[in-house]
């Protein structure tokens, strides 16, 4: 072997050090703890909420958060694990009438959204992505009759939004471009428009 030869091995050999792997840190232990607040100690329950607490202190929610109005009826319920939301998110008025119904999922798929008013007449409908508008919405009056309807992108309203009378004809329409109205359009009774 050369002089040159020796060198390029020496130079091979100092280059591949032996490595060792080391293992990861291994994840904190941790338990499920349910915390609870109360409008009267023991009686009312104000929240309630499932949390996963580490050993270094911090603590997520990994489960059900739950609030009630001070009449013990339920106000809200939502879940989360890891940071996410998922399940079913409903909201109720203090009587015990449905307010919101809100699908969560994987971040990707549209999935219903739907809200209704104290009366029990759906409000408002659409589709969403973990709860935040998209695609089309229709809002309703507690009479039922279409107050508006339009699109949303991102949760902020886009294209031709129409806005009814209690008649169910149209009396404006408003141009909207990423949340902000570029224009609008009234309708007179006969139909005409006017700007």
């Amino acid at each position: 072997m050369g002089p040159r030869s020796a060198l390029l091995l020496l130079c091979f050999a100092a280059s591949c050090q032996v490595t060792h792997l080391v293992d990861p840190a291994p994840e904190p232990s941790s338990h499920l703890e349910t915390r609870r607040t109360w409008y009267v100690k023991g009686e009312v329950p104000r929240t309630e909420i499932v949390l996963r607490v580490f050993d270094d202190g911090r603590a997520v929610q990994d489960g059900a958060k739950r609030n009630w109005y001070s009449n013990g009826q339920m106000e809200s319920e939502r879940f989360q694990t890891d940071g996410r939301g998922y399940g079913t998110w409903r909201s109720w008025y203090p009587d015990g009438t449905l307010r919101s119904s809100v699908e969560i999922g994987d971040g990707r798929s549209l999935l219903p959204m739907t809200f209704w008013h104290e009366n029990g007449r759906e409000a408002a409908s659409g589709f969403g992505i973990d709860g935040v508008r998209e695609g089309a919405w229709v809002y309703r009056r507690a009479d039922g009759s279409i107050e508006r309807r339009g699109e949303f992108r991102h949760g902020l309203r886009e294209g031709r939004w129409e806005f009814f009378d209690g008649a169910g004809r149209v009396v404006e329409e408003r141009l909207y471009r990423e949340g902000k109205r570029i224009e609008t359009i009234r309708r007179e009774e006969d139909g005409a428009a006017s700007q």
